[in-house]
C-alpha cells in the first residue's frame, strides 16, 4: 500500500491505480476504505469521473476525503447539487492537500455555485475596512 501512495502523491495515478488494483486481487484488503478512497482519487486524476463518483460513494459516503474527491468528479458530471454538498462536506481536510488540489477543489466548488446561481455579489469580495492615515 505504501507504494500506491507515493505513486500516488506524485500524481502518478495509472501506476497508482494498478497497483491498489493488484492488492485488491490478492484480495486481503480489498475492503479496505482507505485504499477504496486512493482508489478513487486516482480515477478522477486519470479523468475517470463517473468511476471515481461509484468507488468513492457507499462506505466512504460520510469521509470528508472522500467528499472532496467525489465531490470534483461529480462537478466534472455536471452534478452541481451533489458537486456542491461534497465540497462543502470537504471543506474541513481541504488544507492538507496540496496546493494544486486545493486550489481543484475550490474551483470545482466555484463552478458548482455559479452553475447553480448561487453566487451573492457580497461572498466573494473582499472586506475592506477603511483606516484614517497615521500622523507622523
Amino acid at each position: 500500500m505504501r507504494l500506491a501512495r507515493y505513486l500516488l502523491a506524485h500524481e502518478l495515478a495509472p501506476e497508482a491505480l494498478g497497483e491498489i488494483e493488484l492488492i485488491q486481487s490478492g484480495d486481503r484488503k480489498s475492503a479496505d476504505p482507505l485504499l477504496q478512497a486512493m482508489k478513487g482519487a486516482a480515477q478522477f486524476m486519470m479523468g475517470r469521473c463517473a468511476d471515481a463518483r461509484t468507488t468513492l460513494s457507499g462506505d466512504l459516503a460520510a469521509d470528508p476525503h472522500a467528499s472532496m474527491w467525489r465531490g470534483m468528479a461529480e462537478a466534472k458530471l455536471g452534478d452541481w447539487a451533489a458537486a456542491r454538498r461534497d465540497l462543502l462536506a470537504s471543506q474541513g481536510v481541504l488544507r492538507r492537500y496540496p496546493e494544486t488540489w486545493q486550489t481543484q477543489a475550490r474551483l470545482a466548488r466555484a463552478e458548482t455555485e455559479s452553475r447553480r446561481g448561487s453566487i451573492r455579489r457580497d461572498s466573494w469580495q473582499p472586506k475592506v475596512t477603511r483606516t484614517k492615515p497615521s500622523k507622523g
